[in-house]
């Protein structure tokens, strides 16, 4: 609601004739470069379990490593995060990116819970112009993948 409300009182007055268009667009909230967007994780596939995946690319952190996977969805793929060999209380999440990597949602974290040693994130689906990459948290270190693709 906070995002939605400068938007219509933008678009109100610009309807109105209180405003050029240019003054409407200067309304809209703007995050900043290299900020998160928001902790959205789009369209949030659940990943599948017993169903097989496959790696990316992966970062080691300390003895725990963190991946960008994917599995197959008919004809589309599906992109999370996954932490493995890692201690409850570690944390991975999926950065993910519309048109620049520059401005980005966070989807997580996801805390490894107790007895554990590995947690994924929720998916989503690679459509043009977007980017995914893992990000986890091990031992006080957090380390990402690089984004993916890398066009």
């Amino acid at each position: 609601m906070k995002r939605t409300l400068p938007v219509l009182a933008a678009g109100a007055a610009l309807f109105l004739g209180l405003a050029t268009p240019l003054q409407a667009q200067a309304a809209q909230p703007r995050a900043a470069a290299g900020a998160i967007i928001n902790y959205s994780c789009g369209p949030a596939y659940k990943v599948k379990t017993g169903r097989m995946w496959s790696s990316e690319s992966t970062k080691k952190i300390g003895s725990a490593k963190v991946g960008l996977e994917y599995q197959e969805r008919g004809s589309d793929n599906i992109w999370f995060a996954e932490i493995w060999k890692a201690k409850a209380g570690d944390k991975v999440w999926l950065d993910w990116a519309d048109h620049s990597k520059a401005r980005y949602h966070l989807c997580g974290p996801y805390k490894v819970a107790s007895g554990k040693t590995m947690r994924w994130t929720r998916a989503v689906n690679l459509v043009d112009n977007r980017y995914v990459r893992a990000c986890g948290r091990h031992g006080g270190t957090t380390k990402c993948t690089g984004w993916f693709p890398t066009y």
